[in-house]
């Protein structure tokens, strides 16, 4: 207002001669410096973290005005900041917005995930929860009773003698013992319970353990002080989870060191991953990851096997392996077998069982049989020879009724030792030997090995050969011996001038032998325990009962061996029907 209007034309003339006038920045020019703002602003909104990108944002302003300031009174052109300045401080919240909202979707999604998918989980508890565990508790009869109630004081469950007043208990955070009975309030996400239990013993010396099986929610208060807050919420949620997976773990850890077997789990790049107290153990290893070739170069295979072929195909083929092998340093016999497992990626995984002890058994079984087979049947042969000798010799009708009972007694027993060392050599046994046989040739044999038997007793043998050509594939030995076992019996326990039928049936590629006598039947009591070892029937009215239970069951195990199965069909007073069932062909 104080200067003149001169004055100011003078100064406007001398802007003009000298060109210092301040002029508008061309659009190109302000298009390119705004387009380099909001390239910077991307740049930083997808490398830096949160509280970066934000001092970013500051210093981005202040060097808008900074910049703007510059060249206005350098090149005295005008670079207008604030809409620069306004575009990002509104584009920062618009970008946070949408990134949060991404996050807390991504994680309430792999929440819901996770949680379908929780094995063991003992958070989330209700009040059917708090009454299942009471009716635990009840079946292994340590509590009586028990009442539950709301929060408001409405019964919610109740059993035993129990009073239903909520006033006639007291109801404390921490639980409340006195006498027989012990009250709390329960925590729960979903609600508050009131519960009181009654024991079955006054003050029950384990009632401290209750809160084991009626835990508190232990985040529930931290759940209440978030209020109603989302995201806070979704955190907590996580956490809460995080928990479970971290209890989940524990007992999967737990559980795997409590296994007598041996577990590796390893990459593949030969990181052992996770080898278990037993396998460290058995392998005498104190390493945390030991590589899986060091470990497993500890075990000695005890066939021609190479480990690095081995793990070859598991790797590349995933043919999984099945061997026995020998750890020197600790001198024991181990079972390995290997497999490939997928999970985020694939996992190798080596179960190591210790079989010392099952091998010292298999010794001690095969000692065993060979005393039976040699030196037991050995010294009967002999007795039986001198038998032979006596009988050279004049002996009066007692002596020779004496030779004759004692020779009847070592056959028997000598057929005990057979009975038991051929059952023993069958369930031991890792595969038959197999071929296609000719039934008719089997059951001929059987026949003939029975018929002086049945020839002093006056039993005919029938069998018609009604199916010509019939063969199937099994151990043909194994066969003979079950029919040769069921028809003694059947020969024993007949009466005298009876016949037995032997019929045979091919049907849907299975072949049935029937062989069916004349005898007492079997009494029903005895059938269900016919099959087992040392088990008799008790009512054979017409042959004497000899043997120890030997015979029927190893025809039970040669048809189990062959897939097949053995089944009776009992008449008692008339007879009984024994079938045998094999598959044609030979079992996958």
């Amino acid at each position: 207002g104080q200067m003149s209007g001169v004055e100011i034309n003078a100064h406007i003339y001398h802007a003009l001669r000298t060109g210092s006038l301040i002029t508008q920045a061309p659009a190109v020019l302000y298009a390119l410096f705004c387009a380099g703002i909001i390239g910077i602003f991307l740049w930083m909104t997808t490398r830096l973290p949160p509280l970066v990108f934000l001092l970013s944002m500051v210093f981005l302003s202040f060097g808008i005005l900074c910049l703007s300031f510059v060249v206005l009174h350098v090149l005295r052109v005008w670079l207008p900041p604030v809409p620069t300045i306004f575009s990002v401080f509104v584009a920062y919240p618009i970008w946070n917005w949408w990134r949060l909202e991404n996050v807390v979707d991504f994680l309430r999604e792999e929440l819901a995930s996770t949680q379908e998918n929780i094995t063991f989980n003992t958070l989330n508890r209700t009040g059917e929860d708090i009454v299942k565990n009471m009716s635990f508790l009840k079946g292994i009869e340590t509590v009586s009773g028990w009442v539950l109630f709301d929060r408001e004081g409405e019964v919610l469950d109740s059993y035993g003698p129990m009073e239903i007043k909520p006033d006639y208990y007291r109801f404390d955070e921490d639980w409340h013992h006195k006498n027989f009975i012990s009250s709390k309030r329960v925590k729960l996400q979903e609600s508050e319970y009131k519960l009181a239990v009654m024991w079955q013993q006054h003050n029950y010396p384990g009632r401290e353990k209750l809160s084991q099986f009626i835990p508190d929610d232990p985040l529930l208060d931290d759940l209440l002080q978030r209020g109603g807050d989302q995201i806070a919420n979704t955190i907590l949620q996580l956490s809460r989870t995080n928990i479970v997976y971290e209890e989940n773990r524990k007992i999967i850890d737990e559980s795997l060191e409590q296994l007598s077997v041996g577990v590796i789990l390893a990459r593949f790049d030969g990181v052992a991953l996770l080898i278990n107290d037993q396998a460290k153990e058995i392998l005498q290893v104190n390493e945390e990851r030991p590589q899986l070739f060091d470990l497993l170069n500890k075990v000695a295979p005890v066939e021609d096997y190479d480990w690095k072929q081995l793990i070859n195909d598991l790797a590349f083929y995933e043919e999984e392996f099945s061997l026995q092998g020998e750890v020197i340093s600790a001198e024991k016999r181990v079972l390995c077998h290997g497999r490939v497992i997928h999970a985020v990626g694939p996992l190798f995984l080596i179960n190591i069982t210790d079989i010392t002890e099952l091998k010292k058994r298999e010794r001690e079984k095969t000692e065993a049989l060979n005393f039976l087979s040699h030196d037991m049947r050995a010294p009967m042969t002999s007795v039986l020879a001198l038998i032979e000798n006596a009988r050279s010799e004049e002996l009066d009708e007692d002596h020779a009724l004496l030779l004759q009972e004692i020779e009847r007694y070592i056959h028997r027993n000598l057929s005990y030792a057979e009975n038991f060392i051929q059952l023993a050599k069958l369930e031991s046994a890792q595969s038959l030997h197999t071929e296609y046989c000719d039934i008719h040739s089997i059951i001929y044999n059987a026949v003939i090995q029975v018929f002086p038997a049945a020839k002093l007793r006056d039993i005919k043998i029938n069998y018609p050969e009604n199916n010509p050509d019939l063969y199937f594939y099994c151990d043909g030995n194994l066969v003979e011996r079950a029919l040769v076992n069921i028809l003694d019996n059947s020969v024993k326990y007949s009466a005298e001038s009876t016949d037995i039928s032997i019929e045979t049936i091919c049907n849907d590629g299975k072949l049935e032998i029937s062989i069916a006598d004349q005898g007492g039947g079997i009494a029903e009591k005895d059938l269900n325990q016919l099959f087992e070892c040392f088990q008799q029937g008790g009512n054979a009215s017409y042959g004497v009962r000899s043997g120890v239970g030997l015979g029927l069951r190893f025809v039970k195990a040669i048809c189990d061996r062959h897939k097949g199965s053995v089944s009776i069909k009992n008449d008692p007073g008339i007879g009984v029907e024994f079938t045998l069932m094999f598959p044609l062909e030979a079992a996958e």
